[in-house]
């Protein structure tokens, strides 16, 4: 994982870019239908990140990926503060991303209760180092369709815990906190 430096404005400069094999012109994100990911939230592995994430215990770290040509950028927001770092398609070993199914409420006049899914995902590089997050069920679905693409499809991993669904009752309030940033 490359450390990026990211300018006043919160752009990386173009031989950044270059770097990870440069980005993709304006018909090209519009032809991929976007080259960035939704938000994940940061659980640790990259020290860059990391110092941030230990300021203050009760702030989320989100972070998102971006693809460029030969590259995933990842950028994490904590409080208004940013981080960049980078990583080649060819260093990455594996991409796991583990499901759990989560029984919800269908509604207010609803009866009965319908499964979603959040779960963990793991950047693994080919030297080993590995990176965490968590993948909520609000961004679940977007999260998955990212790394389906065919630049990520061969190192994504996907598997759906055989585990009886959680309850919703655990997450109601991360959710809120997430609802409430997200609209």
């Amino acid at each position: 994982m490359r450390i990026l430096k990211i300018t006043p404005s919160g752009h990386l400069t173009r031989a950044q870019i270059a770097y990870f094999g440069g980005g993709y012109s304006f018909w090209e994100r519009l032809t991929l239908r976007g080259t960035g990911s939704g938000r994940l939230i940061w659980a640790g592995g990259l020290p860059h990140f990391d110092e941030l994430t230990e300021i203050a215990e009760n702030e989320l770290s989100f972070v998102n990926f971006e693809i460029v040509k030969n590259g995933l950028i990842l950028r994490l927001n904590r409080n208004g503060k940013t981080r960049a770092a980078g990583v080649r398609l060819s260093d990455i070993e594996a991409i796991e991303m583990e499901a759990f199914r989560i029984a919800v409420p269908k509604g207010r006049y609803q009866t009965g209760y319908r499964i979603v899914h959040r779960g963990t995902l793991r950047l693994t590089e080919k030297s080993g180092e590995q990176y965490d997050f968590q993948v909520v069920m609000r961004q679940f679905e977007d999260i998955v369709q990212f790394f389906e693409r065919k630049e990520l499809r061969r190192k994504f991993h996907y598997a759906v815990s055989t585990a009886a669904p959680e309850d919703s009752v655990d997450t109601q309030g991360l959710e809120r906190i997430l609802e409430i940033l997200y609209s």
